[in-house]
């Protein structure tokens, strides 16, 4: 059964591969879970399904760059929470935004597209 399995994979391995991909793409566009299970869970997936070899993942944590992106994501976070992000803004009021969901809803250039219901 695991070999039937193991075959059927390898098979169709370039479109679960793009499936893969995609619906990762999608479920950060989406946004219902936070970047960093997203990115976990497709790290695992891939290597459950053998798309990326064990000692290829446990090696990117040896460089920096990797480490630096996740720091990042946890400083935008603190300043998208805290409101810093808004009151930065040139000709923004002092007070922080009321939506913590979408604090960038007020700026201009996304009232200028965005349409509320």
């Amino acid at each position: 059964m695991t070999f039937e399995v193991a075959a059927l994979i390898a098979e169709f391995a370039p479109y679960i591969g793009l499936v893969l991909l995609f619906g990762i793409f999608a479920a950060f566009a989406i946004e219902r879970q936070p970047p960093v299970v997203i990115a976990v869970v497709g790290g695992l997936v891939m290597v459950a399904l053998g798309f990326l070899p064990t000692g290829e993942l446990l090696g990117v944590f040896s460089n920096p760059a990797p480490i630096t992106i996740a720091a990042m994501f946890v400083l935008t976070g603190a300043l998208l929470r805290t409101g810093a992000l808004e009151r930065s803004r040139v000709g923004s009021s002092a007070e922080p935004c009321e939506n913590r969901g979408w604090p960038w809803r007020k700026s201009a250039a996304v009232r200028s597209w965005h349409r509320p219901s």
